[in-house]
């Protein structure tokens, strides 16, 4: 068996254990301190994946590399982000060089792992630190997909209400609504199909559009259908049908307007005149 990888799975185990006595031993007796273990993963990346800032603080200080990549392409900065209350710690990894927005080999960034994880204290500090939603990864997901698409879930209270902390958040910082994965889908599709009907009316109120098609043209109210999910598609449906409505009294406002626009033209091309040519 290779040594380095037997130490490197000594220094991991310690770190994921919360195990400091063991972590400063082998340190100490002249380890170093990002010898890589299974993956390519060092102690710093499996104490901030499971959780462990403190161990994750010591290594820091016994100057844990801020920037090593495990074999994914991941950095210690990656994982900080989908833990709760980080904050401190991505400020230090951000000081040793950490890029705040860096993608792993798909094409993830520390953003897009803080929203598959619905961890939304890790979306608000690394937005603080800097952080924008970037270009779509491998799977065209954007940060925004990447939290309806999450296989850990909106199912219950606590979770729905992270989730709509991080989409306000992601809105904010100019996510695209309406961007469309290699599936053709949106978010309004993810929701819908998932009947996560506590995020729908703020994507609606943010330009989700109704009407845009999968790659197997379905949309977002068929995509609840068929998922069985009927409350969803009930809202949908309401939706739909309010905007309907919205639309015949705007044509009845533009039947006016030509109306008017017929009868006094020198008026209504004052009144209307970015108008007035396109609707003669």
């Amino acid at each position: 068996m290779d040594k380095g990888i037997e130490l490197g799975r000594r220094l991991c185990f310690a770190a994921m254990n919360n195990d400091h006595i063991t972590l400063r031993q082998l340190i100490d007796r002249g380890a170093a301190v990002d010898t890589p273990g299974d993956f390519g993963e060092s102690a710093l990346i499996a104490a901030l994946r499971t959780g462990r800032s403190k161990v994750a603080a010591f290594l820091l200080e016994r100057s844990a590399n801020a920037i090593h990549s495990d074999q994914s392409g991941r950095q210690p900065i990656h994982y900080a982000g989908a833990q709760r209350d980080n904050i401190i710690l991505i400020r230090h990894l951000q000081e040793r060089g950490a890029d705040i927005n860096g993608a792993d080999l798909r094409g993830w960034t520390p953003l897009m792992v803080a929203c598959m994880m619905v961890c939304d204290t890790g979306v608000t500090a690394l937005i603080r630190a800097g952080a924008r939603p970037a270009k779509p990864n491998i799977e065209g997901n954007t940060e925004l997909l990447c939290l309806l698409d999450s296989c850990h879930g909106l199912g219950n209270r606590e979770r729905m209400v992270a989730a709509q902390t991080i989409i306000n958040h992601l809105l904010q910082s100019g996510v695209a609504i309406n961007h469309q994965n290699m599936h053709g889908k949106t978010a309004l599709h993810l929701a819908a199909e998932k009947d996560y009907i506590d995020v729908i009316p703020c994507l609606l109120q943010a330009g989700a559009d109704l009407a845009l098609l999968t790659i197997d043209g379905h949309s977002p109210i068929t995509s609840a259908a068929i998922n069985g999910q009927l409350r969803t598609a009930k809202l949908l449906q309401q939706e739909i049908s309010s905007i309907d409505a919205k639309t015949a009294v705007c044509l009845n406002d533009l039947d006016r307007v030509r109306q008017e626009i017929q009868r006094d033209p020198a008026v209504a091309h004052q009144v209307f005149p970015e108008i007035r040519h396109s609707m003669l």
